[in-house]
């Protein structure tokens, strides 16, 4: 075989035995990643369902859910509905509605908070960038969820 010592060819057709069972391997996991979960199947159904009917009314998609204690818990859900198909503004947005900004967590939303009770209502987004903890990547990347009015 091409000059190889016995050892050489050996180790060839080890590594191909090995080459050929590693694509065996990995024609069975996306055969079987292909076929999807029935259980995830159904839930993501039933939250497209969702979301879709609460694009066409604004009690749909907050009806469904509980809070901890079992009482319906509209507020939460009714933001996070707020920040899937609208704008948040800032100038009135709650410490849950800014914290569904991306890269925005509980510290800095209650910044932003702060700054605007001590300097007065936002009147452009980019004012949100003197927020300390609010930079240029930051701003980027929330810029097109918020507005002021």
């Amino acid at each position: 075989m091409l000059g190889f010592s016995g050892q050489e060819k050996k180790f060839v057709l080890f590594l191909l035995f090995f080459f050929i069972i590693g694509l065996s391997v990995r024609y069975y996991r996306k055969i079987q990643l292909a076929r999807p979960n029935a259980e995830w199947s159904e839930q993501y159904s039933k939250i497209y369902d969702e979301f879709k009917q609460s694009t066409e009314s604004d009690t749909v998609f907050t009806e469904n859910y509980l809070a901890d204690d079992g009482r319906k818990d509209s507020s939460i859900l009714a933001s996070q509905k707020r920040a899937l198909v609208g704008k948040i503004n800032i100038n009135t947005a709650t410490l849950e509605e800014l914290q569904i900004l991306t890269r925005i967590g509980p510290a800095t939303a209650k910044k932003i908070i702060d700054y605007r009770n001590k300097n007065g209502k936002f009147a452009r987004i980019e004012d949100i960038q003197n927020v300390k903890g609010i930079g240029i990547k930051t701003f980027e990347q929330i810029k097109k969820h918020i507005e002021v009015n």
